[in-house]
């Protein structure tokens, strides 16, 4: 999967009223960045009118806070994979760095978190499949 991370820098927004979209309703997000750009994203799918505003101003509120996110469906797995290789390989000085940090992604990760949206993962989350338990007896000495 291909990201550009670049779509994360948006320097402008602008959301629209809620308005019916296909039997539904939904709104739409303009971002704007500094080459002029406009790209326009569509939250649809709200089966009342309510429910839509009440997502509008949770969008706009994120926005303001600049915690918005611009690609709110990629899953660990797939971010995982560009991050390896669109950061981690360019970034680390040896092929043993890169191993070890792909061993994390691939073992214990990507199993545990894979399927999972990056906007659903929370620090506690990560930590905790990333920490060994404390709760593993040590091995009785003299015994």
């Amino acid at each position: 999967m291909k990201l550009d991370l670049k779509l994360q820098r948006y320097v402008e927004w602008e959301v629209s009223n809620v308005m019916p979209i296909k039997e539904k309703f939904g709104y739409r997000v303009f971002l704007k960045y500094m080459d002029g750009t406009v790209r326009p994203q569509q939250k649809a799918g709200f089966p009342t009118e309510k429910e839509a505003n009440v997502a509008r101003d949770k969008t706009i509120g994120e926005l303001y806070a600049g915690t918005y996110v611009v690609y709110a469906n990629v899953r660990v797995k797939d971010f995982m994979e560009f991050w390896m290789e669109e950061d981690i390989r360019k970034r680390v000085g040896s092929s043993e760095t890169y191993d070890t940090f792909g061993n994390v992604v691939r073992l214990h990760i990507v199993p545990k978190l894979g399927s999972k949206k990056m906007v659903d993962i929370t620090r506690g989350t990560f930590r905790s499949c990333t920490m060994r338990k404390q709760s593993i007896p040590y091995p009785l000495r003299g015994w």
